[in-house]
């Protein structure tokens, strides 16, 4: 264990030199890439400064350069020859173009250059539209150095721009390049100047690679992140297999990138070499510092090993513990001692478990119940036996052990029982009194309660149960026979109409039967257990606990054995009547008291409606009782009023003797089909009196059916509506007649009229419509007066009425106007006319006939005689063509034809005319 220890101890200092060396590692990368990328920063920005200062140079020149100067060469020409400070700042040739792009003019500043001067077309383009622009780089013909134009617009006086100024720059003697091109990057590093957007190299410290076109995307990382436009350092390995830690800025002027590079080898040389001799040094310490360590525990550890070697040995022999050797008083001399005080409690502890199971044995082989355990896999494991399982061979059983309750045989519980057992075990909860019964070999049935408590291990690791069980036999064979004696109890009870409620002294409810259940609303949990005054109205309440405390203290009885009527409540706040009867039984030295109930809600309601009935039977209504063979039982004061008939005289009749024998079988056949269907029936009905007066009634025929749905009887309910229907009779006289000629009025001629033209669209024959007004008739009123005047109208009505058929309609609208309506004349039209005609020269001559007119008694008896003749105007109609309206206005226009005509003549209403 001690060599295991120490080799740990070694790898974890391997592992924590191999972290550091990693981490330092990753430090002075970090620390190299961020001052690499410092440096490509500078001197990204010396040459974007360098490329500024030439640009405003430039620029500072084109805006000296007027329209006029431009376009004379000689003068551009000797204006350049007169800017030294070009031949500082560029080593090309200059050039001037116009707003066409061509290159107009070219100068020489150094007479060395030796070679014309060159204008890329896209950095002409470029400055023309306004911008300071660098052109791409290209190759100088004589010495292959690279070169790069670059341009700058010409404005005039209104920032039009007119031409382009160029320069071109000779970066293999570039001027702002300094000594940059002549200086490596530390002794193994090296720089590039690259034009990402044109994939060229323009500067380089290996000199070979000026003007390289850079590799294709994909064949090497650097450049590929370049063209992309990173920014930053990376750590990489190049095409060739060299780890490098390379940097890159940009220059926006140009779109150039400045990189540096420097061999990873070259950086972290001296980092190798200093990481070699460190894991040496540490690997020597870690050998000597766990040597060592193994020699201190080793000699502190002698004394441990020592006890352990005796603790071995007793185990081996199956010694009594003895007492370890303590050795010296350090820390494992008191580890020891606090083992041997251990040791000396556990003995004192295994004494006292020895003694408490022999108590257990003792008082399990004593007691009726047994004690039990089982496994992870509910398997009963141990189980011993109840003193009746000892005495008695019937209850002996097979083993058990290892088997689950459920698989062995067992009378109950059911499959769903023990499938909620099997539930609660396999949750590991707790369980108490879980019966079981199980069939002896004698046919008996073994009863047992079983409960239990789940173990857990140290670490809440279920392990199983224990838990004792109790033979239940004889109070289940108890229990069972209580239980059948109150189902009987209460099967009888249930039985009886009457609620029984019992109560206690306390006047607590101990039983509440079905009929108290339905009575009161309340299942019977809801009562039992609570005061007997929760079924009574709140007058009642104080009443009963002042007559249950007077009789426990006088025991005089004001209720027991006796029935009085109170009321009672419902579930629902409900009062109803009820008959109540108490009893006293003395159970057990304590009193129960007995109340038989019965609901007389229904008895009372009967006696209310008794009296109703009675009431109601002699009221102003004709009422009639029959058997169910319509045979008269029962007849009232209002029945002998209306028929004539007493009591005596219907009794033992049928209700056919009052039938007047205006209504047919049918009438009668349907009225009782409707009664059998419906249990009733009520219409008008014509009787007959017993002095044989016919009178109109109003009967209500209503049947009175049993439980079963058969008819027992018949109620017959008549008004006599004599007085009403004379009534009816004259508001219909007043409503569709005149009053003085008792000829229909306009309203009623109106109805006959459209009756008549709906009649004449379905048959297609003609009807007409006369217009009459009496001539003479307003002189008879002012000389005779207006009785005279009626005397005349009435004569005139009756005459009217014998001038036409029975079907046709003579109408009065006022005054000395009436209308004549004749219907179903003829389909032909000129028929139809002839016929009307006919009529109304008929009506003509009735009517001019002399009117002899007897005045009253009192006007002196005198006769007067007048003639009067009548103007008619006729209308024809077939069909729906016109309306009713229509038709009247027809015959009243043709009626003051005939007026106009000279009176006393007929007229036919022609359309048009």
């Amino acid at each position: 264990m001690t060599l295991f220890t120490l080799a740990i101890f070694l790898i974890c200092m391997s592992l924590l030199a191999l972290y550091s060396r990693e981490v330092l590692r990753q430090t002075m990368q970090r620390s190299l890439g961020t001052q690499q990328f410092s440096t490509a920063s500078f001197i990204a920005s010396s040459i974007s400064h360098e490329l500024d200062d030439r640009l405003q140079a430039l620029g500072g020149i084109a805006r000296t350069i007027t329209p006029a100067i431009l376009a004379d060469p000689a003068a551009l020409g000797a204006m350049l020859q007169q800017r030294p400070a070009l031949q500082a700042q560029f080593d090309g040739r200059t050039f001037f173009a116009g707003t066409d792009g061509a290159v107009t003019t070219s100068a020489v500043l150094r007479a060395d250059n030796g070679e014309p001067g060159f204008a890329d077309a896209a950095l002409v383009g470029a400055a023309l539209k306004g911008n300071a622009a660098i052109g791409r780089p290209f190759v100088r013909i004589k010495s292959s150095a690279p070169m790069v134009g670059i341009a700058v617009p010409i404005r005039d006086a209104q920032g039009s721009v007119i031409g382009a100024l160029g320069a071109v720059l000779d970066l293999g003697k570039s001027n702002f390049w300094g000594q940059l091109a002549d200086n490596n990057y530390r002794e193994a590093g090296s720089y590039l100047l690259i034009a990402p957007q044109h994939r060229l190299v323009l500067n380089a410290t290996d000199r070979n690679r000026i003007m390289e076109t850079l590799p294709a995307r994909g064949a090497d990382r650097l450049a590929d992140r370049l063209i992309d436009g990173a920014e930053g350092y990376w750590a990489l390995v190049d095409p060739a297999g060299v780890a490098m830690l390379a940097s890159a800025k940009g220059i926006p002027l140009a779109g150039w990138r400045v990189v540096l590079s420097l061999p990873t080898e070259a950086t972290f040389g001296p980092f190798h070499s200093a990481r070699a001799r460190i894991l040496l040094a540490a690997l020597l310490l870690s050998l000597l510092g766990a040597a060592l360590t193994w020699l201190v525990l080793r000699r502190q550890l002698a004394p441990m090993l020592a006890a352990a070697g005796m603790l071995a040995a007793d185990t081996d022999a199956d010694l009594p513990m003895r007492p370890l050797p303590v050795g010296r008083d350090d820390e494992i001399g008191r580890l020891i001692a606090a083992v041997n005080r251990s040791h000396a409690m556990l003995r004192q502890r295994q004494d006292a478990l020895t003694a408490s199971e022999e108590r257990f044995r003792c008082l399990s082989d004593m007691s009726a119940d047994f004690y039990w355990e089982s496994d992870v896999a509910h398997r009963l494991t141990q189980r011993t036996e109840s003193k009746r399982e000892v005495d008695e061979l019937v209850f002996l059983q097979a083993s058990s052990l290892g088997a689950r309750r459920w698989e062995l045989p067992s009378v109950a519980p059911d499959e769903a029982g023990w499938q909620a057992h099997r539930a609660m075990l396999d949750a590991h909860l707790p369980f108490r009194h879980f019966d079981i019964a199980r069939l002896r070999p004698n046919g008996s049935v073994h009863h047992v309660a079983v409960s239990g408590d789940p173990l857990f291990d140290g670490a809440g690791a279920f392990k199983g149960y224990r838990g004792i069980g109790s033979d239940i036999t004889e109070r289940k064979r108890i229990e069972l026979d209580l239980l059948a004696s109150e189902q009987r109890l209460a099967a009888v009870l249930d039985g009886v109409q009457s609620g029984v409620v019992t109560i206690t002294e306390r006047g607590l409810v101990e039983s509440f039967n079905q009929s108290a259940v339905r009575m009161f609303g309340y299942d019977a949990h809801e009562v039992v257990g609570n005061n007997i005054k929760m079924l009574m109205p709140e007058p009642y309440r104080a009443g009963h606990d002042g007559y249950l405390g007077n009789y426990q203290r006088t025991g005089i009885r004001k209720i027991i054995g006796r029935r009085r009527e109170v009321m009672g409540q419902r579930k629902d706040g409900s009062t109803f009547p009820l008959e109540l009867g108490v009893y006293e039984a003395v159970l057990n030295d304590s009193k129960l008291f007995i109340g038989s109930v019965i609901d007389i809600s229904f008895r009372k309601a009967a006696e209310a409606e008794l009296r109703i009935a009675a009431t109601a039977f002699e009221s102003q209504q004709g009422m009639m009782i029959t058997d169910a063979n319509s045979v008269i039982l029962r007849v009232n004061h209002a029945f002998t009023t209306i028929t004539g008939y007493t009591s005596a005289q219907a009794v033992g009749q049928t209700p056919r003797m009052l039938r007047s024998g205006r209504h047919g079988a049918d009438f009668y056949r349907a009225m009782w089909d409707t009664i059998h269907r419906t249990g009733g029936w009520q219409g008008e009905l014509w009787g007959q009196r017993r002095n044989g007066e016919v009178y109109p009634n109003w009967l209500t025929i209503t049947a009175v059916m049993d439980n079963d749905g058969a008819v027992t009887h018949y109620v017959g309910a008549q008004f006599d509506i004599t007085e009403r229907k004379r009534t009816e009779d004259q508001v219909r006289q007043l409503a569709f007649y005149d009053a003085l000629t008792g000829l229909p009025n306009r309203r009623l001629l109106i109805d006959r009229l459209s009756q008549a033209i709906a009649a004449s669209a379905r048959s297609g024959c003609h009807g007409a419509v006369m217009f009459l007004d009496l001539d003479n008739f307003k002189s008879l009123n002012d000389t005779q007066g207006h009785a005279v005047g009626d005397m005349l109208l009435t004569e005139a009505a009756a005459r009217l009425k014998r001038c036409v058929r029975q079907m046709d309609t003579v109408a009065r609208f006022g005054g000395d106007e009436f209308v004549v309506m004749l219907s179903h004349l003829h389909a032909d039209h000129a028929a139809s006319a002839a016929h009307a005609g006919a009529v109304a020269d008929k009506i003509r001559a009735s009517l001019g006939a002399p009117y002899r007119l007897t005045l009253a008694a009192a006007d002196g008896g005198a006769t007067v005689e007048h003639y009067c003749t009548v103007s008619v105007g006729v209308a024809l109609f077939v069909g729906q063509d016109a309306s009713e309206d229509e038709i009247l206005r027809w015959a009243d226009k043709a009626m003051y034809q005939a007026k106009q005509g000279g009176r006393n003549s007929v007229r036919l209403y022609q359309p048009g005319a």
